[in-house]
């Protein structure tokens, strides 16, 4: 049986980075795509089992996305759809069902959660690489309004994943000043809308 691929869907390089990571440590071939066209040109060029789609992305959101993914994959390999998403009450759930969802990872995403989904959707997900046992901050300094050892339990333990986590994250904060500038310029309001 062919390994399982998985495609990471989401604007946010800081989530891309933290999901695939997690799916390298579960041993899954993966892509990533940072909007929902990047996202339907990957499955036009190649087969994934399972697909971890953002919601809120600039058009097409992952909505539409969805739904023209299975428009397009009418014929037989559609892959198993998962809406990464912090919204999770009945009426999203249904309007992400109604969008031709799977299922839905909620946000924040933890190691173990993207595990557990993983397996029940895969076959073919190998034990995660073994990680040395977490302590709290596992040895790194704590910081007021930063808890290390929630950090720590997200990523599953792995110091590495948290500090590159955070470094995404300051990189990214570091140039959403100037990014909403220009969108404000622009009049670009759906895209500034989802900065």
């Amino acid at each position: 049986m062919p390994a399982a691929r998985v495609l990471v869907v989401d604007d946010s390089l800081v989530l891309r980075q933290l999901l695939c990571r997690f799916l390298e440590r579960n041993g899954l071939a993966f892509d990533c795509a940072g909007d929902g066209m990047a996202a339907l040109d990957a499955v036009r060029h190649r087969r994934y089992q399972l697909v971890l789609m953002d919601i809120q992305m600039p058009a097409p959101d992952g909505y539409e996305t969805a739904r023209r993914i299975r428009a397009e994959c009418a014929h037989g390999d559609v892959p198993r759809l998962v809406a990464v998403t912090a919204g999770d009450g009945a009426e999203e759930r249904q309007r992400l069902f109604d969008a031709g969802f799977d299922d839905l990872l909620p946000k924040p995403v933890t190691f173990a959660a993207l595990t557990a989904l993983a397996r029940r959707f895969l076959r073919t997900v190998a034990p995660a690489r073994p990680m040395p046992p977490a302590t709290a901050s596992a040895g790194l300094p704590e910081t007021p309004r930063l808890d290390v050892g929630i950090g720590m339990d997200y990523c599953g333990g792995d110091a590495a994943t948290y500090l590159e986590a955070l470094h995404a994250a300051s990189r990214s904060q570091r140039a959403m000043p100037g990014r909403i500038r220009s969108l404000a310029e622009r009049g670009n309001l759906v895209e500034l809308a989802c900065a």
